[in-house]
């Protein structure tokens, strides 16, 4: 099923079941000012781009891909902390590292 651009797009990127295909990495992202919520579980993910890109975002889901490196994911995800409101990393392998605190 592709996505179809229409008004619910234009306010975020989804992808994973409801649109676009799987990708493996996230590529670093043109400047996008506006884009308010990002959608990328379930692709199989093992890398990101910095995220400086996108000032305005407030969510970013980030679930059941393959991330690894816990404080790599912190550094890349650095740029966006101060608008990020909710912030989904669940079921990534990093989940398991040593040292990394789960939540209740």
């Amino acid at each position: 099923m592709s996505c179809q651009l229409n008004q619910a797009c234009t306010r975020g990127l989804r992808c994973g079941r409801r649109c676009a295909p799987r990708i493996a990495a996230l590529p670093t992202l043109p400047l996008l000012p506006h884009l308010r919520f990002l959608y990328l579980q379930e692709n199989g993910l093992r890398g990101l781009a910095r995220l400086n890109a996108a000032p305005a975002l407030r969510l970013l889901n980030l679930s059941f891909n393959a991330l690894t490196g816990a404080d790599a994911a912190l550094r890349v995800l650095a740029p966006a902390a101060a608008s990020l409101a909710e912030l989904d990393l669940a079921g990534n392998p990093l989940d398991a590292e040593p040292g990394c605190v789960q939540g209740p």
